[in-house]
């Protein structure tokens, strides 16, 4: 059974100009660090600058990039192409639930990497409560295939020409035979181990994942918090619980994705040019795998994108022939190749980070300050905001602000994600109502949080602060947990009721459907 990793037999006409550029485009992002130019990025691809800047265009209207006065940077949306490919493999929140369960069960951090062939790339880690390593390495981080113990454990499961091949491009110094024997060991134990591998005195050791489906090849990584003065001691104990571990982890490669498949909306509005649009398309198509399929033939990904057979052909021909996508027995899927299209640089923001450009763009759009906030300690805590100058209300809100659940939408929305009795226990000791328009009684502020269940949203109309009208929408991450509210706030002077939820709301809704995909 042959896997075809790219496609040089394919003619040029198979190959989608737009796609394929805009492709290296976003790869060329990744690889330039901080702000760049839309001439750098023009020499950088060897594209012309007008062509460029289109592409440009077009990831900033998928919210994949941001402008500054300097050039463009990968925004946090650009998340969803990896988490597509994670999805797809079976990296899911259900996983990553199992993998903190087996850190707990080991009593030791853990890690989970894959191979793009070339490096080892981390893609999710679960550090045991008060035992953080010294080091850290964050979703997205990098390790060449001879310098870690995951890449010794992914070489360990390729044939032995397969590894020698790679083995021979990857050791520096003539240091391919003692990397082979390496390898040959892990072969032959199931396991590889480092010591020293991120820093003085740190241990790893490390084993394959069996995937159910043979389409990704993935691998655990176990990093107790001190290096055992006997390994191998340390290994003959903690392998059979490692081997028991590792197969809890495979059947967790099961989950079958769900979700929202993403951007749909942008295509169907979209009146860009052919080449443009095509860019589009694909774009499309890959954040659409695991979100309903994690593979499939051309018939099957025209069917799931609303494409045309010749369409869809074209288009994963072009992935193929980037090492974005693999086709086996004429089933297609993606390859971690896709993880090189910004993972490393968006992989590991936290949370206000991930709303904080989303945060803005509301901001513009609506021209009234935005923010966005957690559930903490019984009280809605603004994690992130965006401010428009002139815009400041007589309520001061700023990041780190805390509003109270029963009068603040934020706090409406948060509490109706939570069981019946921890919204009586939250709501036991609420302040007494702020003005006079607020509800009064814990029964009344119940049927307003039911109320948000139902809608997604809730509105505080001058309940907070006299003059003040607010809004919020909750946030899901991709499993479907809720993780926060995006909201606004403006004055009944500027913004009537009316217009609230005609013009605003929708954009708000909007933004936590995007905020979902990126969020795991």
């Amino acid at each position: 059974m042959k896997v075809k990793r790219s496609d040089g037999g394919s003619q040029a006409k198979d190959i989608v100009a737009a796609f394929s550029r805009g492709l290296r485009l976003i790869e060329a992002l990744a690889a330039g660090g901080d702000l760049v130019s839309p001439s750098e990025l023009a020499g950088r691809v060897k594209l012309d600058r007008a062509v460029v800047r289109r592409l440009l265009m077009t990831l900033d209207r998928f919210g994949y990039v941001t402008a500054g006065v300097r050039g463009y940077r990968l925004a946090p949306m650009v998340r969803e192409l990896a988490f597509a490919y994670l999805d797809s493999i079976g990296i899911t929140g259900a996983f990553e639930r199992a993998l903190s369960q087996v850190s707990h069960l080991l009593g030791e951090t853990v890690s989970v990497s894959v191979s793009d062939g070339d490096e080892m790339v981390v893609v999710a880690r679960a550090d045991m409560s008060g035992r953080r390593l010294s080091y850290i390495v964050p979703p997205g981080t990098r390790f060449a295939l001879a310098e870690s113990a995951s890449g010794v454990a992914w070489l360990s499961g390729l044939s032995e020409q397969a590894a020698w091949d790679i083995v021979g491009k990857q050791s520096l110094r003539g240091a391919a035979g003692a990397l082979a024997a390496e390898v040959e060991a892990a072969r032959s134990s199931g396991f590889a181990t480092r010591t020293n591998e991120y820093e003085m005195g740190q241990f790893a050791i490390a084993c394959p994942i069996p995937h159910p489906r043979n389409r990704a090849s993935i691998v655990l990584q176990v990093e107790p918090l001190e290096a055992p003065r006997d390994p191998d001691a340390y290994i003959m104990a903690k392998a059979p619980l490692i081997r028991k571990h590792i197969q809890f982890l495979s059947e967790s490669l099961f989950d079958v994705p769900g979700g929202t498949p993403p951007a749909a909306f942008l295509r169907e509005n979209s009146n860009e040019p052919a080449a443009v649009a095509s860019f589009e398309r694909g774009v499309d198509l890959i954040s659409r795998f695991g979100s309903n399929f994690r593979a499939g033939t051309i018939a099957t990904v025209a069917r799931e994108n609303n494409l045309d057979r010749a369409v869809a052909r074209r288009l994963l021909k072009t992935l193929v022939a980037g090492g974005y996508a693999q086709v086996e027995d004429d089933v297609y899927s993606l390859t971690a190749r896709i993880l090189r299209l910004g993972f490393y640089q968006v992989g590991h923001l936290t949370m206000p980070e991930l709303f904080q450009p989303q945060l803005e763009r509301l901001a513009l759009a609506i021209d009234e300050s935005t923010s966005a906030y957690v559930l903490d300690n019984g009280e809605a805590l603004c994690i992130a905001r965006s401010d428009i100058t002139g815009r400041r209300m007589g309520y001061m809100i700023n990041k780190g602000s805390r509003l109270p659940l029963a009068y603040s939408a934020s706090g409406r929305v948060l509490l109706s994600t939570l069981p019946e009795d921890m919204r009586l226990r939250l709501l036991r000791d609420m302040p007494p109502p702020p003005t006079s328009h607020s509800v009064i009684g814990v029964h009344q502020v119940l049927a307003e949080v039911a109320e948000a269940g139902r809608q997604g949203y809730a509105i505080s109309n001058q309940e907070l602060d006299e003059g003040m009208l607010s809004m919020a929408v909750l946030v899901r991450d991709r499993d479907g947990n809720s993780v926060g509210t995006l909201g606004c706030s403006s004055h009944v002077s500027r913004m009537s009721l009316e217009r609230l939820k005609a013009e605003v709301l929708p954009k708000f809704i909007v933004a936590a459907n995007e905020l979902s995909r990126i969020i795991h």
